[in-house]
């Protein structure tokens, strides 16, 4: 069992992320934690950088998800000084944005790099989206990564929208 398996069992969580209604925050550890919540297991909040220091008091575990703003170093190394233990969730290779991305240029940029290497060098561990994505951080970074089924909430099904017998589930994180 990994730190975060263990770590699952009726702590407080918060999660800091840019966007609140992210949809990788959502798929990728939301929807998760929220169905813990349900089972008693954990309580979770999620919160914005202006607002996560009034809250760190009163959680147990960090994660920061996808997060590469700078400002938020000083979080982190706030998170460490009260032993807090801290996750950094990814579900990009953000190391490794291909060349025909919108926004490359911006994620290659020195700051965005060097402030994602300090989170992944400075939590206890690195969550993504899947096995493959896990082992890429690992060898990249000598880090100790894990990752979480991504979990979608599914609306009930009817007639109207199942086509000839199939169900199509989509998902589209931006354009």
């Amino acid at each position: 069992m990994d730190l975060f398996e263990n770590a699952v069992q009726s702590k407080k969580w918060l999660i800091i992320a840019r966007s609140l209604q992210g949809a990788s925050e959502r798929v990728g550890i939301i929807n998760t934690l929220e169905c813990l919540q349900q089972q008693r297991k954990l309580q979770y909040q999620i919160t914005n950088y202006p607002r996560a220091n009034s809250l760190l008091d009163w959680c147990d575990y960090v994660i920061f998800s996808r997060v590469i703003d700078y400002r938020l170093c000083s979080l982190l190394e706030t998170a460490s000084k009260m032993n807090k233990t801290t996750f950094y969730y990814l579900d990009d290779s953000l190391y490794n944005v291909p060349s025909y991305a919108r926004l490359k240029v911006y994620y290659q940029s020195e700051e965005v790099q060097k402030t994602l290497r300090y989170f992944i060098e400075n939590t206890h561990m690195v969550i993504t989206c899947s096995a493959w994505l896990s082992k890429s951080y690992e060898e990249r970074y000598s880090c100790k990564s894990t990752w979480v089924q991504p979990a979608v909430t599914l609306p009930s099904f009817t007639k109207d929208n199942i086509s000839n017998g199939k169900i199509i589930i989509g998902f589209a994180g931006n354009i």
